[in-house]
């Protein structure tokens, strides 16, 4: 039986919602109910089209999920999990749901604004770029660097190829 990636999202959707949200405080789940639906993730993962999810993809979700298992160790109940452990099954939890939906789908659209003000003017303005904006223009400073670095390189092997170049005295 072939579960498609779409029957995974929707029932990692079920758990996960309340946990990504940055405006609410991630909801609670009794840990019988999710070391069920870590394990039923499991299988359908095992089970499931291998066009879904690359193999590094699918190696991730092992990884993730055993983590929570091992996290969640022989605990019955939310309060038996010391606070350090909540913040990392939190963490995990977030981490497995952006495997599942992508990034994209869920921070890119996320918008970062920032207020500036000129030195000797009382006018503030305000700029807001999405998370996929800041991450291209990013990129693309990383993309100009590394050609201009490129470029140095080409021209000082340029320079110390010909006789008297690259700063070095020559005899006439």
């Amino acid at each position: 039986m072939k579960i498609p990636r779409s029957a995974l999202t929707l029932l990692a959707t079920l758990i996960l919602t309340a946990c990504v949200s940055s405006e609410r405080p991630p909801s609670v789940v009794d840990i019988p109910s999710y070391r069920e639906y870590i394990s039923q993730m499991r299988v359908q993962l095992a089970t499931a089209d291998p066009a879904s999810f690359q193999p590094g993809e699918q190696a991730e979700l092992t990884r993730v999920s055993g983590a929570i298992i091992t996290t969640l160790g022989d605990a019955t109940s939310y309060i038996d999990i010391a606070e350090t452990q909540r913040q990392q099954l939190i963490a995990l939890n977030e981490e497995l749901h952006l495997l599942i939906f992508g990034e994209n789908n869920i921070r890119a659209e996320e918008r970062i604004c920032s207020i500036s003000q000129n030195t000797g003017s009382n006018i503030r303005t305000r700029s807001c770029r999405t998370r996929m904006q800041i991450a291209q223009d990013r990129d693309s400073a990383r993309r100009l660097l590394e050609a201009r670095s490129d470029d140095v390189d080409r021209n000082r092997i340029l320079d110390e190829s010909t006789p008297g170049g690259f700063g070095t005295p020559t005899l006439n």
